[in-house]
Order: C-alpha cells, then sequence, then structure tokens
C-alpha cells in the first residue's frame, strides 16, 4: 500500500522535471504509452491518409477548405493549420505563428502524414501525462500501484477524440496538449507550494495564443491551485503572472504587426466574434439538444454513427437519426457518473476544483451561453478536447480514493472492460466510416457527372 506523502516529501522536487520523473518504473511505462499510442493512432488512420492522398483529384472538387491538402469535412473540424500565416482570428489569436511554420514544413515533408506524425505524438503525450498526474496523486494517497493509473490513461488514450484529433490538422489537438500540460503543472505548484511564475505566465500566454477562451479555465484552475485564506499571499502571484503573460501577447502580437503587413488578431475582433463566435449561439432547448449531452461527453469517447448531413459542403457529422447503442450509454454514463462522484468526494480538495474549472466552463458555454448550439446538427464533438481529459481525471480520483482495496479492484476490472470496449468499438467505426466516406464520395462525382451530362 506505502505511505501517506508527508508535506516534506512534497516539498523535496527540486523542479517540475523531477516531479514527473523522479520514478524509473514511471518512465518505463510513459515511454510505453507514448509510443503505443502514437502507433496506435498512426496505424488507425493511414488509411484515411492515403484515401486523400490517392483521391486528390475527386476530393478537391468538393472541398470547402479553399485548396487545404485536407480534404475531408469531418465533425466540423476545419485543416486550419494548412491556412498558414494569413489566418489571423481573435478566436485563435498567436496559433497562426505555428500553423504557418508548421504548414510550411508539411509542404515538404509530407503534408497530411507529417501532420498525423505529429500530432500522434502529442495525444500520446496527452495520455503519459494523464498518466503521470494520476500516479503523483495515488503517491500523495500512499498507493504504489500502476493498474488504476495505467487503465484511466488508456482508456482516455482510446478514446474517439484522441483518434480523429491526431489526423485533422486544426488547434484542437494543440490547444488539449497545452490544456493538459498547465493542469498537470498547475498540479505541481499546488502539491509542492512552488510556483514559478514565468513557467506560469508562458502557460497563460500559449492557451490564449492557440484558442482565446482557453485563458478563462487557465486562470480559474490558477486561481484554485493559488488559493489561499490570506488574500495578500493569493493575489500578488496571479497579478504577477498576469502581467508577465500580458507582455508575453504584446510582443508576440508586436512580432505579428511587423511580420504580416500591419495584420494581428486585434484588428478584426468584431468580424472575428461575429465570423467565428456570435454565429455559433443559440438559446438551448431540452426538446431539440438533447442530444448534445452525448455530443460534447459521450461521443468523444465512443465514436457515433457518421452520416453525410450536408452534402453541399461534404459535411459528415454524427448521426443523430440513429439511437445511441446501449453499452454506449451505459460507459458513457458509467465515465460521467463516476467524474461526478469524484467531484463530491473531493469537492473540499483544490484538484477537484482545478479539473471541475474545465467541465464547468464548457456547460457554461456551450450550454447555458449556447455557444454551437446554432450549428448544433452539424456537431459539438469537436470542442471536447478543452475539457475532455478532466472527466477521466475526476472519473479517475474517485476509484483512487476508496479506502478499501476490494473496491479499487472492482473499479479498476470496471475501467479495464470499459476501455476494451471503447477501443473495439472505435476501431470499428473507424474503420466503417472510412467506407461509409468512399461511398459517399462514389455517389457524390457519380451526381456531379450525371448532372454535367445533361
Amino acid at each position: 500500500m506505502g505511505h501517506l506523502m508527508n508535506p516534506n516529501e512534497r516539498s523535496s522536487y527540486s523542479s517540475f522535471a523531477a516531479y514527473l520523473f523522479h520514478n524509473s518504473k514511471d518512465n518505463v511505462v510513459a515511454a510505453l504509452l507514448l509510443f503505443c499510442f502514437s502507433a496506435f493512432y498512426i496505424f488507425l488512420n493511414m488509411p484515411y491518409v492515403t484515401y486523400i492522398d490517392q483521391n486528390s483529384a475527386v476530393l478537391s472538387k468538393f472541398s470547402p477548405f479553399y485548396g487545404a491538402p485536407f480534404t475531408l469535412n469531418l465533425f466540423n473540424f476545419d485543416p486550419s493549420f494548412y491556412y498558414g500565416y494569413s489566418n489571423v482570428t481573435v478566436i485563435h489569436p498567436i496559433a497562426n505563428l505555428l500553423a504557418g511554420s508548421l504548414a510550411k514544413v508539411a509542404e515538404q515533408a509530407g503534408g497530411n502524414l507529417f501532420f498525423l506524425v505529429l500530432q500522434s505524438a502529442l495525444n500520446a503525450f496527452c495520455v503519459v501525462l494523464l498518466y503521470y498526474y494520476l500516479r503523483r496523486r495515488g503517491e500523495q494517497l500512499g498507493q504504489s500501484g500502476f493498474a488504476l493509473p495505467l487503465s484511466f490513461a488508456a482508456f482516455f488514450g482510446v478514446s474517439s477524440y484522441s483518434v480523429f484529433s491526431a489526423l485533422i490538422p486544426d488547434s484542437y489537438a494543440y490547444a488539449q496538449f497545452v490544456i493538459i500540460i498547465s493542469v498537470v503543472y498547475l498540479a505541481y505548484g499546488e502539491m509542492t507550494s512552488k510556483h514559478n511564475y514565468w513557467s506560469m505566465a508562458v502557460l497563460a500566454f500559449l492557451n490564449f495564443a492557440i484558442t482565446s477562451t482557453n485563458i478563462a479555465t487557465y486562470f480559474g484552475a490558477m486561481f484554485v491551485s493559488l488559493y489561499k485564506k490570506t488574500k495578500s499571499e493569493m493575489v500578488r502571484p496571479i497579478v504577477r503572472v498576469m502581467v508577465y503573460s500580458a507582455i508575453l501577447v504584446v510582443l508576440f502580437s508586436g512580432l505579428q504587426l511587423l511580420l504580416f503587413d500591419g495584420k494581428s488578431w486585434f484588428n478584426n475582433v468584431q468580424q472575428g466574434l461575429s465570423n467565428g463566435g456570435f454565429s455559433y449561439v443559440a438559446s438551448f432547448s431540452l426538446s431539440h439538444h438533447w442530444k448534445s449531452i452525448y455530443m460534447l461527453f459521450i461521443s468523444p469517447v465512443l465514436s457515433p454513427e457518421m452520416v453525410l448531413l450536408d452534402p453541399g459542403i461534404v459535411a459528415f457529422t454524427t448521426n443523430l437519426s440513429v439511437p445511441y447503442p446501449l453499452y454506449v450509454t451505459i460507459i458513457g454514463f458509467v465515465l460521467l457518473g463516476l467524474a461526478i462522484a469524484g467531484f463530491i468526494r473531493g469537492i473540499r480538495t483544490k484538484q477537484a476544483w482545478m479539473l471541475a474549472v474545465y467541465i464547468g466552463f464548457a456547460i457554461a458555454l456551450h450550454i447555458v451561453v449556447g455557444y454551437g448550439l446554432a450549428t448544433f446538427n452539424y456537431d459539438l464533438y469537436l470542442y471536447a478536447g478543452h475539457y475532455l481529459f478532466a472527466i477521466f481525471l475526476l472519473a479517475a480520483s474517485f476509484i483512487m480514493g476508496l479506502k478499501s482495496g476490494k473496491l479499487r479492484k472492482i473499479g479498476l476490472i470496471i475501467i479495464m472492460i470499459c476501455t476494451l470496449v471503447t477501443l473495439g468499438n472505435n476501431v470499428i467505426k473507424h474503420t466503417e466510416s472510412l467506407d461509409y466516406i468512399r461511398d459517399s464520395y462514389v455517389q457524390l462525382n457519380a451526381n456531379k457527372e450525371t448532372g454535367a451530362s445533361k
């Protein structure tokens, strides 16, 4: 069982790297996770990349993506990392610096295959970070076992969202990675009471740079991490991080102005909000939008059945006209139930509130405010990278917090079964989706040729 970590042990780590990597057995497991899940995402998505490359002439005729080499419109993702340096918006303020650079590399290094390999590694790193997070929480609880952290990391790793976001060259894989490493770093600071304000400011900047709304959840989680009853002790570090991160935003915004002929994200705030913000907002209606719960929280775990919703822009989305299989509902609500139980059990802890910030913000943004509901039929699946990890971590915290070893073993068995069923579902659905996409394009092309001959 081990022993509960005392305060001296918690503060003994000399750095964030020491906090993560001090256990050599953990590092071996992490390396295996990184390799296995990188290979898993590449193997599962290679048929999609091959299909796109071999059918580029046909697919490009229907693609709505301004000539981008990635031509499949899946779950409303947009291959924005192909749009280059000129794609500057308030939604993704400084992401164009990264996107433009990667697009240039992709031109010389395999295009879609380059992004697949890069994003597969990035998503596999997310699996590794979840494993390290849970192992360090296990050490706090005096648990030396690897099984529960490994099972939950693998469960997250085989999720539908992890598979599809590795394929599509959009900002979500990068945003998810930055969010998760931010949470792990804040957890390190909360556990050890060691806070490097410049490091925290860099993370704040990266969260904002890739997706502007992510700055809200980052500062929310940081507020929880730094919370103290003495307000002066809490406010001072938060202000320092805000000032330092603002300096970075100003510097990189200035760099945008210099490099792109006076163009930066703040030049078109109103237009950006209208095009990418307000136009997606609608009021929530339970009778009309009840499946949004599935689309936000369950489909990103277990791949749904796909349908060609809009032939005009060849939009492949979740098929809302068919019922969800019973096993999907069971696994999805077991995971959500465990996450809710984990929050309730840990309601007096900073860890639970830090994670709840991400889920709470998603509910507030997409359900209360209604962001995305105006295009509800075109999917809400793509937003899951901003909060899905937190559901897994809260669920894990509940089972790991059980005092009974027998109950923890039962929980472990349940999670292993859920992982295997999810893996089987997602592998089968991924293959079936590509078959459906092939058939749809054959029909679209035939219809176009028939129309042209008349």
